[in-house]
């Protein structure tokens, strides 16, 4: 239970950079490259989110390549 709080937690804290900089107005004054590498890890970590709201399970396509 732990990895999916810490992962959750970590792809918000992440998405929040995005949110502040884009719609609030950069208020912490960040340099882009902090933003794009936010940007980028918010990325990398989709999957791993996508998984752990799916409880791992298949698609009906994975499904049937599987047989």
């Amino acid at each position: 239970m732990v990895i999916p709080l810490g992962s959750m937690s970590m792809f918000a804290m992440l998405l929040y950079v995005l949110f502040e900089y884009f719609f609030l107005g950069d208020p912490q004054e960040l340099p882009f490259w902090v933003v794009i590498l936010c940007a980028f890890f918010v990325l990398m970590l989709m999957p791993l989110i996508y998984h752990i709201f799916s409880k791992g399970k298949l698609s009906d396509t994975d499904k049937s390549n599987k047989k």
